[in-house]
């Protein structure tokens, strides 16, 4: 038995053992613990203790990557342990296993299981993971959840809220329901988001004015495709914003004029038939076409186009624009032109509604236009398909709509080209 107090330098120095044996250097300072070396030259740090009446051979780290202080300390600590009656290697795969629950039970790996068994299955399921991926993930992903408590939620919704209320409010939602699905599993023993207040949220009422609408156009025109066709076909239609984005070709039927939206996409998962005015025909008639599906793509109709957020601001940019050039053909500072009020997406699809009802459209068949759910009792027991009254409310709005933007009608040659 070689016997002599380890140092860095004899460490250093030690050799291979002959070819399939080992050997160990016992360090003089502290019995039954020393540097085991391989045939290959592998040095490790061990201690040999006797525990339940068998000598086992316990390996603290490998050599540099554990320091020999570090060894000696915990060769300390492991001793001491077997003199308490504890087998350090039963505590050591204890803390393996825990190690390992944790990493399991993190809020990211947990989160990936719920939305594979649950959110994959909901139409809004992608749009869950996108607000928990971008306001709680960056946070929260390698958390175990267990640990996770009521301040952390509040401290995810603070920072939420300083910059988009509605988007905390959404957030807070998700979580809750996620959790409650970890609690039913055991996973956790209370859900921290549960009894948190919602915001108050103001319902929206925004209606673009007819100046308003004709600006939006102009700069959905300047914007050209895919977003700016895209959001005319939104204010023309009024459907919504999801649905139209990721519009395929085999929704389309040109010979009937009809946008079938298949339930997997309809909001109150059934099938909405939208007929097609002359308006929106124009418009997806004038697409590129491409060989896959979508219609509104920057990857050849592999993929629906993203980026609706950057592309309203866009939008917004041009509106403003073109109200600075009026306002200097008018005299004034273009300068000091502020932009017209908020709005988003969603109220292009409120003023078609508006403009529906204005043109005299009955506001039963403006929600069958706009494919809402009707829960009464007469609803239920209506099947009316209503797809007459549908055309004949789009073709009205269509109408109403060509004469705020002085669109022309189709087959109408414009009198300044007739001169």
């Amino acid at each position: 038995m070689t016997q002599a107090v380890l140092t860095d330098k004899l460490i250093e120095k030690a050799k291979p053992a002959e070819p399939g044996k080992r050997y160990c250097l016992w360090d003089a300072l502290l019995p039954q613990f020393g540097l085991r070396v391989t045939d290959r030259g592998a040095k490790s740090f061990v201690v040999y203790k006797r525990i339940h009446g068998k000598v086992a051979r316990i390996t603290l780290g490998a050599y540099p990557t554990m320091s020999l202080k570090r060894a000696r300390a915990l060769a300390r600590e492991k001793l001491e342990m077997v003199e308490e009656g504890i087998d350090p290697r039963e505590e050591e795969r204890r803390r393996k296993a825990a190690e390992a629950k944790r990493r399991r039970d993190t809020f990211g790996a947990l989160f990936a299981t719920f939305a594979e068994r649950h959110l994959s299955k909901l139409r809004t399921g992608d749009e869950t993971k996108k607000i928990i991926e971008a306001n709680v993930m960056p946070a929260w992903r390698d958390r175990p959840v267990a640990e996770i408590t009521r301040s952390d939620v509040h401290a995810i919704l603070d920072a939420i809220e300083d910059r988009a209320p509605y988007v905390r409010n959404r957030t807070l939602a998700h979580l809750r329901r996620f959790l409650n699905w970890a609690l039913e599993r055991d996973l956790i023993d209370f859900n921290p988001a549960a009894r948190i207040s919602m915001l108050p949220e103001q319902r929206r009422d925004r209606v673009l004015s007819d100046a308003e609408i004709r600006l939006a156009w102009g700069a959905f025109g300047e914007m050209g495709y895919p977003f700016g066709d895209l959001f005319k076909l939104l204010l023309v239609t009024g459907q919504r914003r999801d649905e139209a984005a990721t519009l395929e070709r085999g929704e389309l039927d040109r010979a009937e004029g009809v946008w079938t939206i298949p339930p997997a996409k309809a909001k109150n998962g059934r099938e909405h038939r939208v007929p097609l005015s002359d308006l929106a025909l124009e418009i997806l008639d004038g697409l590129p076409v491409f060989r896959h599906a979508y219609v509104f793509t920057s990857t050849n109709g592999k993929r629906p186009v993203s980026g609706l957020s950057k592309a309203k601001a866009r939008a917004d940019a041009l509106i403003l624009k073109a109200l600075q050039r009026e306002a200097e053909a008018a005299g004034a500072d273009p300068k000091k032109v502020k932009p017209i009020p908020q709005w988003r997406l969603h109220d292009l699809r409120r003023t078609a509604a508006t403009g529906m009802a204005a043109a005299g459209v009955d506001r039963l068949v403006i929600g069958r236009v706009l494919n809402h759910a009707d829960a009464s009792v007469t609803g239920i027991y209506d099947r009316h398909t209503y797809e007459r009254e549908k055309k004949a409310a789009l073709n009205a709005w269509a109408r109403r709509l060509r004469a705020i933007v002085g669109e022309p009608a189709p087959n109408v040659v414009p009198l300044r080209a007739a001169v």
